[in-house]
């Protein structure tokens, strides 16, 4: 038996960002918020996330068999209309890239997010999520 876990939601801070906040401008849609008024959110709050990763959850048989678990970090850009792009593993499983790429499957695979906010103006924004697998 095996079951799912999911931490919270983190944001996620560029290593080299000042505390300052990012001028941000309409025309550049390059520009990613550090610093903003309100984070970006899955529909319906953590709750729904942690729903929808149990409800399309697969774990993969490989790691089953071999007793691996640990936590996926995936890593995304939320845009300022909600989409999801830039899906990255930020830090992985070394002995599971099979969880590896279910973690991004179930990224990739999510509904559009409620953009963060600056200034009462939607903006593109980074965001880190674990994925948990763990055997029980």
């Amino acid at each position: 038996i095996f079951c799912l876990g999911l931490l919270l939601l983190n944001k996620t801070h560029a290593q080299s960002a000042t505390k300052e906040s990012v001028k941000l401008q309409k025309e550049d849609s390059t520009t990613v918020a550090i610093n903003f008024d309100e984070e970006g959110s899955f529909p319906g709050g953590s709750n729904a996330f942690r729903s929808f990763i149990a409800k399309n959850f697969i774990y993969p048989t490989s790691a089953i068999e071999e007793g691996i678990g640990g936590k996926s970090y995936v890593g995304f850009i939320i845009n300022s209309d909600g989409t999801i792009t830039d899906v990255k593993i930020i830090r992985g499983l070394p002995r599971c890239p099979e969880c590896d790429k279910e973690a991004l499957r179930l990224v990739k695979m999510m509904p559009n997010w409620i953009p963060a906010q600056k200034n009462g103006v939607a903006v593109k924004s980074l965001y880190r999520v674990p994925i948990i697998f763990k055997i029980q």
